[in-house]
């Protein structure tokens, strides 16, 4: 996505791709009318990917994003309030959460629940299972947690880069999320 539709002159992100007849225009849209244009989406979508991969491009070009189109939204922000949801992920508070346990395990389902039962849109949740080597290698910092004993789970809440130690009951995990 990166390398077919994005601006490299100006920033942001063409509805089209590279390599469409010149005769094309190449449109961006940021204006967030009954649907969210695809710029909101996108903002939106590479701050999740920077939180949960921990690849500091994602973020990097998330601000990018923010960057060249500042001046649009701060002259309208009512039609670009998907847009703004974004900017508010990226200066707001946010967190991490990682569940780390059997996903077939009780502990680890009521971990979940606990994680699914909080309304948290800036929060960025992820479900490892120890040894999972194609989650760890989307997300190579899972390597530096440890695993939890055999049939024991555990979560951790990390703000700002910096996380929390480790709850192992679902009741603990609940009393950091509220």
């Amino acid at each position: 996505m990166i390398r077919r539709f994005w601006d490299n002159e100006k920033g942001g992100f063409f509805s089209t791709s590279r390599g469409v007849s010149p005769l094309s225009v190449r449109r961006k849209e940021v204006y967030d009318g009954a649907l969210p244009s695809a710029n909101s989406v996108t903002l939106w979508i590479l701050l999740r990917l920077g939180a949960l991969t921990g690849e500091v491009e994602y973020t990097e070009r998330a601000d990018e994003l923010i960057r060249a189109f500042a001046g649009e939204v701060s002259a309208v922000p009512m039609g670009h309030t998907q847009f703004l949801n974004g900017v508010l992920y990226a200066l707001g508070p946010s967190r991490e959460i990682i569940v780390s346990g059997d996903p077939t395990a009780p502990a680890t389902r009521e971990m979940l629940q606990q994680v699914h039962r909080v309304y948290a849109p800036h929060t960025a949740a992820l479900l490892y299972s120890p040894g999972d080597e194609r989650l760890t290698r989307l997300c190579p910092f899972l390597s530096d947690y440890p695993a939890p004993s055999v049939g024991k789970s555990l979560a951790y809440v990390c703000e700002k880069g910096t996380c929390r130690r480790p709850v192992e009951e679902a009741d603990a995990l609940k009393a950091m999320l509220t």
